[in-house]
């Protein structure tokens, strides 16, 4: 079982509340929302500690008013608290917890279709995930294809939301033939392509908002995250130019788990990591997501305690 972290009480009786609250004929049952609720820390405590999570939190939700316990359903305090985080209204479960919460995990604005529309994919996550916590220069929502462009650049030593292709990389290379040249070959030979614009989270010369002069780093990496970042993105490189789409594909899969620290390339097992990751995070549990045209840094280690 993975190293523990600290839950936030507050953003696990947050995603109580908005398990419950879900349109749906009939309430809930405690049993339905245990079960519905484990996956998210099923990797990270054991059920008995779930349990007791669980049960603490609806006993606190029902001393505020947010919740009634028999039958379990919200009031009005507790829906408003929910809707004031995922910035809508509550959505049906596959919804809730394929996209909404995992939006949260990622410091993206719930209710916005481009999200929802990436994340309900599985490469439109997976590119979603890469950005995050490789801190790529392109935009909120990028495609997976941008995604591995950047980090095939980044193999190169090269920072930028430019499309990876030939003619790009040719004129990139051959720019070390003038090191006194004040040139940007690039634009001219090969174009940008479909990647971010300035206003999207990139600038013209494609630094991320934020990034530091030592490049990303992976969060979790151990203290290795430049040799593991740079070792990944010759591979998407080679697998780039060999034009091998299984391979891409593959790659991608695995940085992306490997992103959040774990084994499984499942897209709900990305997303269920993304939640707890959220459910793990320093910020108040009801803070908003930045707005999309202010990336926010990877979060620290948390603070609230229950174990």
């Amino acid at each position: 079982m993975p190293e523990k972290q600290s839950i936030s009480m507050d953003r696990m009786e947050l995603v109580i509340l908005a398990r419950i609250a879900i349109p749906a004929k009939r309430p809930p049952s405690r049993i339905n929302v245990r079960q519905d609720l484990y996956r998210f820390v099923r990797r990270h405590i054991t059920h008995g500690e779930w349990l007791r999570v669980c049960e603490t939190c609806l006993t606190v939700l029902e001393q505020r008013g947010h919740l009634i316990i028999s039958p379990l359903a919200v009031t009005d305090s507790g829906r408003e608290r929910v809707e004031h985080v995922i910035h809508s209204s509550v959505p049906y479960w596959r919804t809730l917890r394929q996209r909404s919460l995992p939006a949260l995990g990622l410091c993206l604005r719930p209710n916005l279709a481009q999200v929802q529309a990436r994340l309900g994919d599985a490469k439109g996550l997976r590119a979603a995930v890469l950005r995050r916590f490789y801190n790529l220069p392109i935009g909120e929502t990028p495609t997976l294809n941008q995604a591995l462009d950047a980090m095939a650049w980044l193999a190169l030593g090269n920072r930028t939301d430019r499309r990876f292709s030939p003619n790009a990389v040719r004129a990139f290379l051959l720019r070390h033939y003038l090191p006194n040249a004040d040139l940007d070959l690039a634009p001219r030979l090969g174009g940008n392509g479909n990647g971010a614009s300035p206003g999207n989270g990139a600038s013209p010369g494609g630094d991320a908002t934020g990034a530091g002069d030592d490049g990303p780093v992976a969060k979790g990496d151990g203290g290795n995250g430049h040799a593991a970042l740079t070792a990944a993105s010759q591979h998407v490189a080679a697998a780039l130019v060999g034009k091998r789409a299984a391979d891409v594909n593959r790659i991608a899969a695995g940085l992306a788990a490997a992103a959040v620290g774990i084994d499984q390339t499942d897209p709900d097992a990305l997303r269920d990591e993304l939640v707890y990751r959220w459910l793990c995070s320093v910020e108040d549990a009801d803070i908003i997501p930045p707005s999309p045209s202010t990336p926010a840094p990877p979060q620290g280690p948390p603070t609230q305690v229950f174990q």
